[in-house]
């Protein structure tokens, strides 16, 4: 036994795993017929550590020699190696821990992709709204939160792929453009009733128009969101003029009573020129500034999914058009905890005739 060989002897957290280094120096103390004592020793480690890892790591090794007269001899030894020890300790530490929540719930998984990528009706759900629904039909089971949903999502234990859902939070710095010539119909935003402002009641909406083609004989779809409850009505109107737009706050009010619509607040588009001529508690949004009516762009971020930029708007049934309306409108919502738009409004307003059915 070389008594000279020259091994570092660092002290070690207790419980810390043998390292690669480490291992390379018990195979060569071990080949130097060093006891697992003395290697213990050197290492500054307990030598049950020692014996454990030379137990892991020893293989067989088979040498075959032939004979003068042809005859073949096989001899078996047992040799320890620090390459077979990592590898064996790696093969430990991915089966190590807790089994993973994913493993004891593959009806839920499966259900959970057809909603995440649209399969049942061609509307795709956030993991939040998903989960949401998926929540009655699974009520049994230990129901995973949304985090983890991303994360099964991002390890590619769900057949979903994060380019497949609908879209991702990304923060980007607001550029704030300021444009003097855009010209404003009526009262500013900044003079809106603090009900308004602060979502504390039903009945303050914000409006919009979505085009398909930008084209003079297309059709177009007036978007009414309630800021409070996030509850969208839709219109399909004919042209995307002053004069349609007015037509069908007219028809709204009847068909959902005048008292339901308190503000409205639009941008600056010229189809919105005349709005005061039908409602009196018009306001304006500053120019180039769609995030001051963000819950409409978000409801029209929904529509979008199906009804696409590009595509005429003729091109689809209205039926289609109110349907999506209608799932936008049910569709859970993290803000109120689960409920939808259409369980907030109808909590704070009953309309005159019940919920309008498309």
């Amino acid at each position: 036994m070389d008594n000279n060989i020259s091994i570092t002897n660092t002290t070690t957290p207790k419980g810390s795993h043998l390292s690669e280094k480490e291992r390379a120096q018990i195979e060569i103390l071990h080949k130097e017929g060093y006891s697992n004592r003395a290697i213990a020793r050197k290492l500054n480690r307990n030598h049950q550590t020692i014996n454990n890892e030379i137990k892991r790591g020893t293989t067989c090794q088979v040498r075959r020699q032939k004979s003068r007269k042809g005859k073949v001899y096989t001899y078996f030894s047992t040799i320890y190696s620090c390459d077979a020890g990592q590898a064996r300790y790696n093969r430990n530490r991915l089966n190590s821990g807790r089994r993973g929540k994913y493993l004891l719930m593959k009806d839920f998984i499966k259900e959970l992709d057809n909603l995440l990528l649209g399969r049942y009706d061609g509307f795709k759900y956030a993991p939040y709204g998903a989960l949401k629904k998926l929540k009655p039909k699974f009520k049994d089971l230990d129901l995973p939160c949304v985090t983890t949903i991303y994360n099964w999502i991002n390890t590619g234990i769900t057949e979903t792929n994060p380019i497949d859902l609908v879209k991702k939070p990304k923060l980007r710095p607001r550029k704030v453009k300021q444009e003097t010539q855009k010209r404003c119909f009526g009262k500013s935003i900044d003079e809106r009733p603090v009900e308004a402002n602060l979502r504390s009641e039903i009945g303050h909406f914000e409006i919009d128009t979505i085009q398909g083609k930008k084209m003079a004989t297309d059709k177009v779809i007036l978007v009414l969101t309630d800021r409070k409850s996030r509850y969208n009505i839709v219109k399909v109107i004919n042209f995307k003029t002053s004069q349609d737009v007015n037509k069908a706050i007219l028809e709204l009010k009847a068909e959902y009573g005048s008292k339901l619509f308190k503000t409205i607040t639009a941008d600056n588009g010229s189809e919105f020129s005349e709005l005061n001529k039908v409602h009196s508690e018009v306001y304006y949004a500053h120019p180039y500034s769609p995030w001051q009516r963000g819950s409409n762009e978000n409801n029209n971020g929904f529509l979008r999914r199906v009804i696409t930029k590009g595509k005429a708007i003729s091109s689809f049934p209205e039926e289609e058009i109110y349907y999506v309306s209608d799932i936008m409108n049910e569709y859970p919502r993290r803000i109120f905890n689960g409920l939808s738009a259409e369980e907030v409004f109808h909590i704070h307003y009953v309309l005159p005739s019940g919920p309008r059915v498309a």
